[in-house]
This record gives structure tokens, sequence and C-alpha cells, in this order.
């Protein structure tokens, strides 16, 4: 159903005694509220349909793992600033995407690793007596992307995933 901008501007009219409310507005209303239900679900759906999308493209088809981590960034912020962020990883087939949350999965990835070019995974344990650490490696030597979790079996869950690429 198709609505117009007309029905915006009617709004509940009260008098000042507060007995008059314009019945038809109250219908209007609740009319858009049914047009936002409708538009937030068709949302959702488009969501789930792009995630698809990236999923079959990623060459994995469903994501194997996916759950928040924290990605070190040993060069950002100041003084002050935290060197681990949480970020949302996905695991599909051969590559590693993230995304700032799990709500922006259905927007295109802060960063994706081709796991193919990493030759190794390094678990190097509990850092700064919180976060359980591992990086990908490549072949020169250098860190493609260090990691982490708050506890030591979640970690090992996702360097299990990660080693069968």
């Amino acid at each position: 159903s198709t609505m117009s901008f007309s029905a915006l501007s009617k709004f509940p009219t009260i008098s000042k005694k507060g007995d008059n409310i314009d019945l038809g507005s109250i219908n209007d209303i609740d009319v858009l509220r049914d047009e936002n239900t409708d538009l937030k679900r068709k949302l959702a759906e488009l969501r789930k349909e792009k995630q698809d999308e990236r999923d079959r493209a990623g060459g994995g088809g469903v994501a194997q793992k996916c759950g928040y981590l924290f990605k070190h960034r040993p060069f950002e912020g100041g003084l002050f600033a935290a060197p681990w962020v949480p970020r949302y990883f996905r695991l599909v087939g051969r590559s590693l995407v993230y995304y700032k949350t799990e709500q922006d999965s259905a927007l295109h990835p802060r960063g994706q690793i081709d796991l193919s070019s990493a030759l190794s995974l390094e678990v190097e344990g509990l850092k700064r007596k919180r976060f359980w650490t591992f990086a990908l490696v490549d072949a020169t030597g250098g860190s493609l992307i260090r990691l982490s979790t708050e506890n030591k079996p979640d970690g090992e869950l996702w360097v299990a995933a990660l080693k069968v690429r």
C-alpha cells in the first residue's frame, strides 16, 4: 500500500479543553506504523539476501565461524587509546572478513584477509592478563593480523577453525 505525504501532516489534534481528538489522524498514524513495520521486515530480508550473496562470493557459502574478536591496532590512537578493539569476524571459505559490529555485517566489511596468503598461525597465549592472543603471519614473517579473545577456550576454537584453512 502506498501512503501519500499528505497523511504525514495529519496528527491528532487536541483542543485546549483536551477533549477533541481527530480520529482520522489516529488511523493515519496506525497506517504509518504498519508501513514502518513492513519496511523493517523488507529491510531485514534484503540484508539477509545481501549477506547470502556475500557468503556465496566468499567461496565457502555459509560462515564456518563467526563472532567477536579483539583486533590489535598497534599504530592507532594516542597514549590512552586502546590498542585492542572489538570487531565482528566471519570465517567464510578461505577469507576472514571483519566488521565493526554484527549489525554492520550486512554492509561492506572493514577488512578482509585472504587466508591463502597466511603462511602460519602463531599462538601467543595470554597477554596483559586479559587477552588470549594469536596472529596470522605471512611468508615474510610479517603479521597479517593479530587477534585475541578474552578466554582461552574461545581462542582455541578460533585457532582450530583458522588452521583448517
